[in-house]
């Protein structure tokens, strides 16, 4: 398919207005190109920060981590805003039903939605409502006083780590995940690359450990058993 069909589909399915603030992030220039200027004519403002909605692109979401840049568009729009993924390919197994649930879950999106475009997949969605301060305030008060069921060693976010997590925060809702000493990873950058692969709010991190939620899990706090990687 054709730069410039891609580019129609994608900026008709953000319903674009007049003023508003759009992201791209393409890492291909002659799409890049197609889609800002069929924006600009739409009446949008091309931005890099504060958008009200994003154009992002990436090779595929299959990884245990998604990609930091798509991480780093979406965690900054507010709720109801239109989101874009362009795939250079969609999902490998052909189930495209459980791609699109895996993929509304991660980027907590509402309305997710799949689309072909030649090889390409288009993902349509718009962004679910963050937590509120009061709801932060509960829930760290509610893990206070848990202690770390997954601890991050010197292998750092390895898919085992991934799925372990996934599967701790998916029984108890709310769990604490800590770097040890061995661990290399950033501890910003690890909390928030493990709090988005596994679908969850990163609610509090202190030092090395984070605090993570899922709202549609409900709570069940662990015991305190470890899980070591």
């Amino acid at each position: 398919m054709k730069h410039q069909e891609i580019a129609r589909k994608c900026v008709r399915g953000l319903a674009l207005e007049a003023d508003k603030r759009l992201l791209v992030d393409l890492h291909e220039k002659e799409l890049q190109e197609q889609i800002v200027s069929l924006a600009e004519s739409a009446g949008a403002l091309l931005t890099s920060e504060n958008p009200d909605a994003v154009i992002v692109g990436a090779k595929d979401l299959n990884g245990a981590l998604l990609p930091a840049h798509i991480v780093r568009s979406r965690k900054h729009l507010t709720e109801g805003c239109p989101l874009v993924v362009v795939l250079a390919k969609g999902p490998t197994n052909g189930d495209e039903e459980a791609f699109q649930a895996e993929t509304q879950l991660r980027l907590k999106l509402e309305r997710c939605r799949l689309e072909s475009a030649g090889e390409r997949c288009l993902i349509f969605g718009s962004t679910k409502k963050g937590l509120t301060s009061s709801e932060r305030k509960k829930l760290r008060t509610h893990g206070h006083n848990l202690d770390p069921v997954i601890l991050i060693g010197r292998s750092g976010l390895t898919k085992s780590i991934v799925e372990a997590t996934r599967t701790a925060v998916e029984r108890h809702g709310l769990i604490k995940v800590k770097l040890t000493p061995q661990s290399t990873e950033d501890k910003d950058e690890a909390a928030v690359a493990i709090a988005w692969a596994t679908g969850s709010h990163l609610v509090q991190r202190i030092g090395k450990t984070a605090l993570l939620y899922r709202d549609d899990v409900p709570l069940d706090p662990p015991n305190k058993r470890v899980r070591r990687h």
